[in-house]
This record gives structure tokens, sequence and C-alpha cells, in this order.
């Protein structure tokens, strides 16, 4: 396949792991990583359903009794 690396497989792999709410923790070891910074700033992108799950978790919170201390 023309324009085909192995390595994008790792990407692809890490990027969905971590979308799909994997630790970022555990792909870092996964991948070999001593810095789960490095997994965070090569991996973690930003897409519709994640921006869309932050807003959901955030609405979810705001309905819970409250928690924090007063």
């Amino acid at each position: 396949m023309e324009h085909f690396h192995p390595h994008k497989l790792r990407h692809t792999s890490a990027s969905l792991a971590i979308t799909n709410g994997a630790d970022v923790v555990s792909v870092a070891a996964r991948l070999g990583h001593s810095d789960s910074s490095t997994t965070l700033r090569m991996y973690a992108h930003a897409n519709e359903d994640s921006i869309r799950r932050v807003g959901q978790t955030v609405r979810e919170a705001l309905k819970q009794p409250e928690k924090r201390n007063a």
C-alpha cells in the first residue's frame, strides 16, 4: 500500500483507545512511554464526540446534589 507505514497503526490504536475512554497512563505504558504527557501530546485529539462527552459530564455534575465543602 502506498503511503502506509506500520507506525500509523500505533498512532491509530493509541488515538482510538484514548478517545474511547482508556486512561492515558495505561495507554502510555502500552506504548512504552515513561511519561504520560508524551502520550497526551502525541495521541490525544479532541474530536466532536469527546467534546460532546465533556459537555454531558459537566451537565451531569451540575445536576448532582451539593457535594462540595461550603
